[in-house]
């Protein structure tokens, strides 16, 4: 099983806001394109590459990054 997992981090106005989220998959190319996918997204809305799997956007008054990340785990019944 492959589970990508996007977190987020938010700062603005001296508030600090961290989430995630995840989802499994079966195959590792659906999770790879799940990830792909993620950024991607977060790129068109105006974000920068920040290493291979994060992407940041910053102003003066507001910060937020977003990690997606892929890990391969056993499930366990």
């Amino acid at each position: 099983m492959y589970r990508v997992t996007r977190k987020q981090l938010i700062r603005q106005g001296g508030n600090v806001i961290e989430f995630e989220d995840s989802c499994d998959f079966t195959a590792p190319s659906e999770a790879d394109h799940s990830q792909t996918r993620l950024l991607i997204a977060e790129i068109q809305m105006g974000y920068l590459w920040y290493g291979p799997d994060k992407v940041i956007f910053e102003t003066p008054t507001f910060y937020r990054s977003v990690t997606v990340t892929m890990r391969r785990y056993h499930e366990t019944n």
